[in-house]
């Protein structure tokens, strides 16, 4: 079956699950022929889920720096299945209604550790992009309209 028998152009790829983080690379080069043989483009890779043990807004500095390290494989992964965008919700400041880590933490340390990310992607042509969905981080128009984001 090919793209056109569906109409899908692209798709995107939860990393950790569809494709494991220590894939070896004959295998990322099987799922990028598989790519073009299809004429599906992998338009993006979902890297939070690896991120999950390490997220960049932990308090824990080390764990921090292990995010920055799977962010990095991450990247490496894509540029070997020729995918140019990472989809990363990076830091999560809480479960339920309970606040782990505060708004502002969260910014000031994921900004910190992309800083350290996006040299390295964009050296291998891909793109960081952050997304804002269920990780409860600026959830409203309050906390992203000021560079003092702590709403926590």
């Amino acid at each position: 079956m090919t793209r056109r028998e569906f109409a899908f152009a692209a798709v995107e790829i939860p990393l950790g699950d569809a494709i494991p983080m220590d894939a070896p690379a004959d295998e990322l080069k099987r799922i990028a022929e598989a790519s073009r043989s299809a004429r599906v483009a992998i338009a993006s890779l979902w890297v939070s889920a690896p991120l999950s043990a390490t997220p960049l807004n932990s308090p824990d500095p080390e764990k921090r720096a292990k995010g920055v390290e799977v962010m990095k494989r991450a990247v490496d992964i894509a540029a070997e299945v020729g995918c140019e965008a990472l989809l990363v919700a990076p830091g999560r400041p809480g479960a339920g209604t309970k606040m782990q880590v505060g708004c502002q933490d969260t910014w000031d340390r994921v900004s910190a550790e992309l800083r350290k990310v996006v040299p390295y992607a964009a050296a291998k042509k891909v793109c960081v992009t952050p997304e804002n969905v269920w990780n409860k981080f600026l959830v409203s128009p309050l906390e992203m309209r000021a560079p003092n984001r702590d709403a926590s």
